[in-house]
């Protein structure tokens, strides 16, 4: 099986799109401590950095804009992280990061959106609010 045929179809929130390209953004977290009469600060490593995802997405056909509007209301909604599944990474649990879905449409072009997204990877665990103590008053 070549490698097309293992790309997964793409969707968020179950809002299917398609994808031309994509960008994959990671790396360590780490600050940097500058030190006196030194050339060179201290680097502390913080841990693996939050994984980006930009998706070059698209919808396209005659009657688009339904599958446009879709999508932008799964983009939009408040509900909290989200299941993407990214063609080449598979199921993740992202958000939307602030100020990160494009969209344009072209006369020229027609019959087509294109929608660029940055999703953020999230841990599903630390984003439900838990109850550390028990409220025992009646």
């Amino acid at each position: 099986m070549g490698w097309k045929e293992e790309l997964l179809p793409a969707s968020f929130r179950g809002v299917p799109f398609s994808v031309e390209s994509h960008q994959y953004t990671t790396g360590r977290a780490t600050v940097l401590d500058p030190r006196p009469y030194t050339d060179l600060p201290l680097a502390q490593d913080l841990g693996r950095s939050e994984r980006h995802f930009r998706v070059e997405a698209f919808v396209l056909g005659d009657e688009y804009f339904r599958a446009r509007d879709l999508l932008l209301a799964a983009l939009e909604s408040a509900v909290g992280p989200g299941e993407l599944i990214h063609p080449y990474f598979g199921v993740r649990v992202v958000r939307v990061t602030d100020g990160g879905v494009q969209v344009s449409e072209t006369v020229k072009e027609g019959r087509i959106c294109r929608i660029s997204i940055e999703f953020v990877e999230v841990d599903l665990q630390r984003e439900r609010p838990r109850a550390t103590t028990t409220d025992t008053i009646d």
